[in-house]
């Protein structure tokens, strides 16, 4: 019959088994699994935790108490430090795995069929899930312990079963040699939950649905026109200061292809962002040569200067109109760069890049029409 509290003759075997370690304990030592080692909060701290020990405290002792206090995780958010600590050592000495593995399957069994004080079923579950991600536990930790919330079903062992297959079931059902008797378990649990109350019932269903990964699906390759393949080949090449008369030159000679300035202007705003440093400049000056024409050569297209100032304009004020993501900010940098070079090369006027700033400057900081006349009538009276 289950019972509310853990057996206070554990509890005391616990307390004289630490009063006897700690007396004989150094202080380095003692401070490394009573201070460090419940306050790791990053990979960092773990790796020099088990540094440390493996440099300094990795003696017979000092082994055995690292596997006791590791056994011990204070709550369910320190189990992940506790689990990389462990797997971190478990590459020099092999021996301290065995007590936490023990341990947390003889806790988790204990919880899987009656209630327990705290937090130990979900502590011990997801240890066990985290040694099986390490690769420190085998696979068969985890089949034992679901075999034995097939032999006691109830919905405390439902629950205990769905801890586990909620955190490693994925990652079982990828290894081909655990996924056969993976299926037969997840087989018996649909069987046994015809028995477990609606809510355990739909628990399990729901944590059955999640343990088979989707199929991802294939994403269609992307169909770019001969046109857009070629000027991205030109921008996002080996352009840069030498060779941009040369790029100027080819695309010139494209200059009367059907939907040329749209290809043209879509290619030159994915090279501000996705190009090489200086990549703006040298657009700058192809859009300049493009656009302007000489004796008895083909007249320029400056075309293709307007449509991009629109579109790095439309960009910029589309960006600013919210917060945008670390990337979107990234590439609204991009386009203010070209726009500017754009302007230094004499492709746009000054009074485009004025009123940009104007805009930026007066982004959520304008005045209302009824701000303002209630300021002319305090002014006026």
């Amino acid at each position: 019959e289950g019972t509310d509290g853990a057996d206070p003759d554990d509890d005391d075997v616990a307390k004289k088994e630490a009063d006897e370690d700690e007396s004989d304990m150094g202080p380095a030592l003692y401070r490394m699994l009573t201070v460090d080692l419940p306050g790791l909060r990053s990979r960092t701290s773990c790796d020099d935790v088990a540094t440390s020990f493996v440099m300094s405290h990795a003696n017979g002792k000092g082994r055995k108490r690292l596997a006791k206090y590791l056994s011990r995780p204070p709550d369910v958010g320190a189990v992940r430090w506790y689990a990389r600590v462990l797997a971190a050592v478990d590459r020099v000495h092999k021996a301290v795995k065995v007590k936490v593995i023990a341990e947390a399957e003889r806790t988790f069994r204990r919880g899987a069929v009656r209630k327990v004080r705290g937090e130990p079923r979900a502590i011990a579950s997801r240890y066990i899930v985290e040694m099986l991600k390490f690769r420190v536990a085998p696979v068969g930790v985890a089949f034992r312990c679901l075999g034995h919330c097939i032999r006691n079903w109830s919905p405390t062992s439902a629950e205990s079963g769905c801890f586990i297959l909620d955190g490693a079931g994925s990652f079982l059902w990828r290894l081909p040699y655990a996924r056969p008797k993976l299926e037969t378990i997840m087989e018996a649990f649909r069987k046994l939950r015809a028995k477990l109350p609606q809510g355990s019932a739909d628990m399990v269903t729901h944590t059955l649905s999640q343990v088979v990964p989707k199929e991802s699906v294939e994403r269609a390759p992307k169909v770019r026109k001969p046109l857009e393949v070629y000027l991205s080949a030109l921008l996002l090449g080996d352009m840069n200061a030498g060779n941009v008369g040369w790029v100027a030159q080819r695309v010139k000679g494209i200059q009367y292809e059907e939907g040329f300035e749209e290809e043209f202007v879509r290619a030159a705003v994915r090279v501000s962002w996705e190009g090489r440093y200086g990549a703006p400049a040298c657009v700058a000056k192809v859009v300049k040569r493009v656009g302007t024409g000489g004796k008895g050569k083909a007249p320029g297209n400056q075309e293709v200067g307007v449509r991009l100032l629109d579109r790095l304009c439309l960009l910029l004020s589309l960006g600013t109109s919210c917060p945008p993501a670390y990337l979107e900010s990234q590439r609204l940098h991009a386009y203010a760069s070209m726009l500017g070079h754009l302007v230094c090369e004499g492709v746009g006027s000054g009074g485009t890049a004025l009123a940009v700033l104007n805009g930026l400057i007066d982004r959520g900081h304008s005045i209302t029409a009824a701000l303002r006349s209630a300021s002319s009538a305090v002014a006026s009276g």
